[in-house]
């Protein structure tokens, strides 16, 4: 009888739902980590394209994180823990085979080649595949940074240029931010869609030390630093966390499949489908209060963040035989979720950058935002805050902010955030949590 298929979809659903429960953070958090970090991994072999097109698509995954304190929370650490093991070990292999193969040019038995290089990619003893040549053999996939970055970090690699870097908090920002070493060859990377190297920027930040950075340094500095999620929800205490789980690796697994072993499966849905997806990628519009001139740019609104989910969820899926309803649960989620993305990205880049078009960094805007981003506030207290400008002054910006319709006035001369409501992935999530395992793979 042939053996059932792990769904990893559905494990990924709960891997969230549960991993939100334990760490305070909402569950679209470390859903949109593990798809983001998975699409790093593949690289630009991670490909979709709409039916009658010829030139697949890839996408740049880049995110931050931001949070409320200096500590990396470590759901953050949790879910890329496992990853990291496997990166150090792939490594180790990897150099014991370049180092024993020169003895074992002429051997052609394949058993005894996957005897040599078992475990250095993943899945590579379960299946009958060409053993690599040694000048091939480099899985330097990751950078891990912290306050420094490494010479070998930013050396092209024989797989090509794809690379995942994962900034652990504001020390690894500000290391990469330098304006000398290779902090610039590795942010000039994550913009790049050309030959040459290629980085996805995967981070935790704290928001405070963001904003600051980000304000003094321009709007257009934030284009290489990706997507920015608010994960504001924190607790006090992380200690009901576990320290790691195989699951989480065997999440990532096919996408490291696809990177180093796979022929490359190009996403290639119906026109339903690709208009669904569309709906949520190249017919967005950003919000009213987000569509000045400084701020346009920063949205990321050519980023097809949609077909991106769609075809990772498409690959997590393919040993799996599904009913059409969960297909299509599937792309609803990557639309939804793609919207939720657009949504809280405009929300920061707005809150980031508050001032009226000509100073988008302006002072007083600044404070008025970060005051009213922890809660209401009324004119008089955000005049306390501001010190030395009058109130007319701060009541002038507080207008502004209303007219453009991200700022509400409330009773009694007092103010809070106006943004619309958020898409509700949670429920999606939810719901594909509770799938059975319903077939045997054939």
């Amino acid at each position: 009888m042939p053996a059932k298929e792990t769904d990893w979809v559905r494990l990924t659903a709960s891997a969230a739902l549960n991993l939100a429960d334990l760490a305070g953070v909402s569950p679209v958090v470390p859903l949109a980590q593990i798809l983001l970090a998975g699409a790093g991994v593949s690289g630009s072999r991670l490909s979709w394209r709409r039916e009658g097109e010829k030139t697949p698509k890839a996408g740049r995954p880049s995110v931050t994180f931001l949070g409320p304190n200096e500590n990396l929370p470590r759901w953050f650490r949790f879910q890329l823990s496992p990853l990291l093991a496997w990166h150090e070990k792939s490594k180790r292999m990897a150099a014991e085979l370049a180092a024993s193969e020169p003895r074992r040019r002429n051997t052609q038995n394949h058993e005894e080649l996957e005897e040599l290089i078992g475990g250095w990619c993943p899945e590579l003893t379960r299946e009958k595949r060409p053993a690599p040549k040694p000048e091939e053999v480099d899985v330097d996939l990751l950078i891990d940074v912290h306050a420094r970055i490494g010479r070998v970090a930013v050396e092209p690699n024989q797989f090509g240029r794809d690379r995942l870097v994962i900034l652990n908090g504001d020390p690894a920002y500000r290391a990469i931010g330098r304006a000398s070493g290779h902090g610039p060859l590795l942010k000039s990377g994550s913009l790049n869609e050309g030959p040459g190297l290629r980085t996805t920027l995967h981070g935790w930040s704290t928001a405070k030390a963001f904003r600051k950075m980000m304000r003094d340094r321009g709007p257009e500095e934030i284009l290489c630093y990706g997507w920015l999620i608010p994960a504001d929800r924190l607790p006090t205490s992380e200690a009901g966390l576990p320290p790691g789980s195989p699951m989480m690796l065997g999440i990532y697994q096919h996408l490291l499949d696809l990177r180093y072993l796979e022929t490359p499966n190009i996403f290639t849905p119906n026109c339903v489908v690709a208009d669904l997806l569309d709906q949520a990628d190249r017919k967005w519009r950003p919000p009213r209060w987000c569509r000045m001139e400084p701020l346009a740019g920063l949205l990321r609104k050519h980023e097809p963040v949609a077909w991106q989910f769609a075809a990772a969820l498409c690959l997590m899926s393919l040993k799996v035989q599904r009913p059409p309803d969960q297909h299509w649960m599937l792309w609803t989620l990557a639309a939804r979720l793609a919207r939720w993305i657009r949504a809280v990205h405009c929300r920061e880049v707005r809150l980031l950058f508050p001032g009226p078009a000509h100073d988008p960094a302006e002072k007083v805007s600044c404070i008025i935002a970060d005051k009213l981003r922890l809660a209401p506030h009324s004119t008089r207290d955000l005049v306390r805050c501001c010190h030395k400008e009058r109130t007319e002054v701060v009541r002038g910006h507080l207008y502004r902010m209303r007219d453009e319709g991200w700022v509400v006035e409330l009773d009694e001369d007092r103010w809070r955030l106006g943004f619309s409501a958020l898409p509700n992935v949670s429920a999606d999530l939810s719901k594909i949590s509770r799938w059975p395992i319903f077939r045997d793979a054939s």
